[in-house]
């Protein structure tokens, strides 16, 4: 884990690299969490994008506990799409996903 700072009015931060098994899953992952926006975009940011095979995603919030519910519901959201991923695409049925960065920080 890396520590990183945030900014000065959002001082807590979580960087998340996913690694999908493929450039597709990752870019189907990116497009459906997207659409689910933040209830307090004020107060929890979350910048998503896909390169290659990686969903790389900042969480920036203005309180650790925003922060650790930002990222438990969207743990939720990838383990959803995963699960239907694993069903209906093979490609992502035989590969392994996994979490290869994660570092956050608090003022």
């Amino acid at each position: 884990m890396a520590a990183e700072q945030g900014t000065e009015d959002l001082p807590f931060q979580c960087d998340i690299d996913v690694v999908f098994p493929t450039e597709r899953a990752a870019k189907m992952v990116e497009q459906a969490i997207k659409v689910d926006k933040e209830l307090q975009p004020d107060k929890i940011r979350r910048d998503i994008r896909a390169e290659q095979m990686v969903l790389k995603v900042r969480f920036q919030a203005t309180e650790a506990r925003l922060l650790r519910v930002s990222l438990s519901s969207f743990y939720d959201m990838v383990g959803v799409c995963l699960r239907t991923l694993q069903e209906f695409d093979d490609a992502v049925a035989d590969g392994r996903v996994r979490v290869v960065k994660d570092a956050s920080n608090g003022s």
